[in-house]
C-alpha cells in the first residue's frame, strides 16, 4: 500500500513536471509575443527541461 503511494505521488509530480514545462516552452511563447522563441530557441528549451528532469530523477535515463 505503501509503495502504491509512493508510486502514484511520483506520477503525480512527473506530470506535473510536463505541464508545468508545457506551459513555459509552448504556450505561454505563442501567448506572449514579447517572449516568442523561435524553432531552435524552442527545442533548446526541450533540451534543457528534458536534462533538468533526467538529472532530477523524475524520469529514467534513456
Amino acid at each position: 500500500m505503501l509503495e502504491a503511494l509512493k508510486t502514484r505521488k511520483r506520477l503525480i509530480e512527473v506530470i506535473t513536471i510536463v505541464v508545468v514545462m508545457l506551459i513555459a516552452v509552448v504556450i505561454l511563447p505563442n501567448v506572449l509575443s514579447a517572449f516568442r522563441l523561435n524553432l531552435l530557441g524552442r527545442w533548446l528549451s526541450f533540451a534543457v527541461v528534458a536534462i533538468a528532469l533526467i538529472c532530477s530523477g523524475a524520469l529514467p535515463a534513456c
